[in-house]
């Protein structure tokens, strides 16, 4: 099971194709989320959900203008549908951190130095708030090893230098950079593979009992995704 800590801020199919978009079960307790390439999320929570209840009376149990959703299944992977059977085969080896880019860090003039920029962003949410959290960045020769936590920035000084360095986040991800000049090292965080529950089951689901969800400003809110196993 996880927590979901989310942020109070609160059709589409025929038989064999299906629109990109948020879907809900009729008790709301069942999310999915048809994205492009045939990927899909899925969320089953228990007795309540972000859509279930009415957001706009004070919740029971919050923290901090937080609220608390128990997941019961989560996951990600591609989808199939079939006279309305939508078929979900879970990924097994879900990484969240999708992508990197790399650009050139203006302003900093240290002759002797270079400074690295790590930013973390989250999609496909907006970007006010940073809801990625706790990314470890450690390199080969293990000069560093650092944890993020709350911050969505941060920056690295070091000598110039022609020697790669190899960094590793989050113990999977690898990136290789040379540190001649100052950089921004953008790293890309994908919402939908921060909650992934363990053994996952692939699903058939029968879609003729979902509806779309087409509340725009519910759907653009701050999903703040911290999960965890009891």
């Amino acid at each position: 099971m996880l927590l979901l800590i989310f942020l109070i801020s609160f059709q589409g199919f025929s038989q064999n194709s299906i629109e990109d978009g948020t879907y809900l079960s009729e008790d709301k307790l069942t999310v999915i989320t048809i994205l492009a390439k045939n990927e899909i999320s899925y969320i089953e929570y228990n007795q309540h959900s972000p859509y279930s209840d009415n957001l706009q009376k004070l919740p029971k149990n919050q923290f901090c203008g937080t609220k608390l959703y128990e997941i019961m299944t989560s996951g990600f992977g591609e989808y199939s549908l079939n006279n309305g059977s939508l078929k979900i085969n879970f990924e097994t080896n879900v990484k969240s951190l999708d992508s990197s880019n790399i650009t050139t860090l203006s302003g900093y003039k240290d002759r002797d130095s270079i400074m690295l920029k790590f930013r973390i962003n989250n999609y496909p949410e907006n970007n006010l708030e940073n809801s990625v959290y706790g990314v470890d960045i450690s390199s080969d020769n293990n000069k560093i090893n650092l944890n993020t936590n709350f911050e969505n920035e941060v920056e690295l000084k070091f000598p110039k230098s022609k020697t790669e360095i190899n960094f590793l986040i989050n113990d999977h991800y690898e990136l290789k950079v040379k540190p001649e000049n100052s950089l921004v090292i953008d790293l890309n965080f994908n919402l939908y593979k921060t909650m992934i529950t363990e053994n996952l089951k692939d699903k058939v689901v029968d879609f003729s009992y979902f509806k779309k969800f087409r509340d725009k400003n519910v759907l653009q809110q701050r999903l703040i995704a911290n999960s965890r196993q009891p």
